[in-house]
């Protein structure tokens, strides 16, 4: 959990930068206004009884839908493909990841060679 938590506190961080401010109060209000319409609700809801697409674990209440197609001008496209149902912490953490991975695709890499490691050290492999 704490690991979870570091990454979205890091992860808020390195988008809280001034010039992006604004842009980003604009957008959320016109998603928020947007998550609002029978549309919207209608589209997400067909979702529901899937399962976190990272994670295969049941979503919980407060589950998201997450776009994958980050362009503002394409947020009220409802093109099926470019959705993913994540429970929030995994919501998080992939934003978090993907402002690295857009950047440097061999992070994933890393992170596996890590998660390799620890997983050898601690499960006995």
């Amino acid at each position: 959990m704490f690991v979870i938590n570091y990454f979205v506190i890091n992860y808020y961080i390195c988008i809280n930068e001034h010039n992006k401010e604004d842009n980003m109060t604009a957008n959320s209000d016109l998603k928020k206004k947007f998550r609002a319409t029978k549309k919207w609700k209608t589209f997400r809801e067909s979702f529901n009884k899937e399962k976190d697409f990272i994670t295969l674990k049941k979503l919980y209440k407060g589950w998201q839908l997450h776009h994958l197609d980050l362009d503002p001008d394409n947020y009220d496209n409802l093109i099926v493909e470019n959705f993913i149902p994540l429970n929030v912490q995994t919501h998080e953490f992939i934003h978090w990841l993907y402002n690295y991975y857009r950047t440097d695709k061999a992070v994933i890499n890393r992170i596996q060679n890590a998660l390799e490691r620890m997983y050898n050290l601690n499960e006995g492999e």
